[in-house]
């Protein structure tokens, strides 16, 4: 009988067989007449982070794996200021795979005189890879008093 060390395919098998784990125990050996078979391009797990900011502060929302492909699916951007405030501007700036430095991937300026909201949300298709080890960060700047933005991003990683 092989062992199965490592968690990932424990936790594909779990799910896969769909184990109630308080009651089934994961199978941790593999009998020598199972052909155990294993996806060459499985689906990503797409996860879901949000940085959350007030005033003109930079957030970094997402650091890339140092090890693993990150790629960007989408974005959105929430503004929300209060009536003192008379511009405000916000950017979503990453380190995109074969770019040298930072890109802007998404701005926007808001200059209503009275208070309100305002987002807007991009899908990315390709998806923007990040360069490995990197950060996406959220910046407010020409801000002249209160803001609150939030930017939501999703993201998956794929095993180099």
């Amino acid at each position: 009988m092989a062992k199965i060390n490592r968690s990932e395919p424990l936790e594909v098998l779990q799910s896969g067989l769909r184990l109630d784990t308080i009651r089934e125990k994961t199978p941790l050996e593999v009998a020598d007449k199972v052909l155990a078979t294993y996806k060459i391009n499985p689906m990503p797990t797409i996860k879901v982070i949000q940085g959350a900011m007030s005033d003109s502060v930079t957030t970094n929302i997402l650091t890339s794996s140092t090890t693993k492909r990150t790629f960007i699916t989408s974005l959105t951007l929430t503004i929300a200021k209060d009536s003192n405030s008379n511009s405000t501007e916000t950017e979503v700036v990453a380190f995109l795979k074969g770019n040298g430095g930072g890109a802007t991937i998404m701005t926007i300026k808001y200059e209503p005189t009275t208070a309100g909201a305002l987002y807007n949300s991009l899908s990315f298709n390709p998806p923007l890879e990040l360069q490995k080890g990197t950060t996406a960060r959220v910046t407010n700047t020409s801000a002249t008093a209160s803001i609150d933005t939030k930017a939501i991003l999703t993201y998956y990683e794929v095993e180099v």
